[in-house]
């Protein structure tokens, strides 16, 4: 099924710190080429939605309020139904304590009577003075502590990683010795609330972030398909997701093919197949190759790749990872892997299509072969 609904996290996965990832802005453009709908999915509540629509608009992208969802926005709309009017502390920024009150949630940042409950966030402007606060409340009244997210840390510009919520309120509840029930990804109920908000199907709806143990576990605990890109926190986790993209730019290609081959299939496995053949001998093979469907549109167009890249098997002009450097630098829509005189099984995941190829050789010269589906065309 045509996916209609992209919720994305932010941090490590759109954005790190003040710099929009490579990719985002063409991403979003795509999406919204296709008549899908975006939703800004962050566990960060140290910001309040006008400062994120600020902060997207400075990079140029048209936004509204509505498209954000975060671990604090959430957080408060669960509060609200659950404790009403009732006096909730709360542990968190300026701009955090003023989206509670746009929202109309009552709330208090002193030790006082009458709390119902403790709300910690990702406080990016915490004092030991705010810390004794929050933990003389904790002790005090021994009321519900809740906090909008389990993240550990949160990165930032140069690959830095900065304490996030998570971190904070294990550092509180050492000290308080109690743990607090943390309302954030990875829970489903958050990315729920985001398919009840745009009245979309789990099937409609694709997660994309660059963590497993809050964006993938939040996306596959509420059976949504998930995309998981490297540019955060996860460096090497392959297998955690439906998809593992090295970042969104990756996946802004995968949704303009799909669209220029007028595709209403969102494939979840790296848009590779496998498809048996036999060889010149009649042995039968078992190799990886693409739908033709998949590759070529039923309008024509050009296509930009390379129907030459040899392997180390062959001559050691390309490792594997090489092969894919080159592809995804040079920004090929395609390129055929080939070697000398026997098809080339095996290549590393990659957001170019690849083919897969071989180079017969002969004395008075050479030629490729390469599989398209399960057609061959000589080159």
């Amino acid at each position: 099924m045509k996916k209609r609904l992209f919720i994305m996290d932010i941090d490590g996965t759109l954005a790190l710190g003040k710099q929009l990832i490579d990719g985002a802005a063409e991403l979003i453009e795509e999406i919204h080429r296709q008549h899908g709908i975006c939703c800004y999915f962050t566990n960060n509540s140290s910001r309040g939605v006008a400062e994120y629509v600020d902060k997207f608009q400075n990079w140029g992208i048209r936004v509204s309020e509505e498209e954000f969802v975060t671990a604090g926005t959430f957080a408060i709309s669960v509060l609200k139904k659950q404790y009403g009017d009732q006096k909730i502390f709360v542990f968190g920024t300026r701009a955090f304590l003023w989206e509670c009150r746009r929202m109309g949630l009552n709330v208090t940042e002193r030790e006082e009577t009458g709390i119902a409950a403790v709300l910690t966030t990702y406080n990016r402007e915490l004092t030991y003075e705010t810390l004794t606060t929050v933990c003389r409340v904790l002790q005090k009244y021994k009321v519900p502590w809740y906090a909008t997210n389990e993240d550990l840390c949160c990165p930032y510009e140069d690959g830095i990683m900065l304490p996030d919520c998570g971190a904070i309120s294990y550092m509180i509840s050492l000290a308080v010795n109690r743990k607090p029930q943390f309302l954030g990804k990875p829970h489903p109920e958050m990315a729920e609330y985001v398919l009840a908000k745009y009245d979309c199907t789990r099937e409609e709806a694709l997660l994309v972030g660059d963590r497993c143990y809050t964006d993938i576990a939040c996306g596959q605990q509420a059976g949504i398909a998930t995309c998981l890109v490297l540019t955060g926190e996860e460096k090497n986790a392959r297998n955690k997701a439906d998809i593992c993209l090295n970042s969104v730019k990756d996946l802004a290609k995968i949704l303009k093919r799909q669209r220029l081959n007028n595709s209403e299939e969102f494939t979840t496995h790296n848009w590779i197949q496998q498809s048996a053949t036999e060889n010149k001998e009649g042995i039968q093979e078992i190799y990886e190759g693409l739908q033709q469907e998949q590759i070529f549109a039923e309008e024509s167009r050009w296509y930009r790749g390379d129907l030459h890249i040899h392997t180390t098997m062959s001559d050691g002009h390309d490792t594997p990872r090489e092969m894919k450097i080159r592809a995804e630098k040079e920004d090929l829509d395609f390129y055929a892997v080939t070697d000398h005189n026997v098809w080339q099984k095996k290549w590393p995941l990659t957001s170019c299509m690849v083919l897969p190829g071989m180079e017969m050789t002969q004395e008075i010269g050479h030629a490729n072969r390469i599989k398209v589906g399960n057609h061959e065309i000589s080159v």
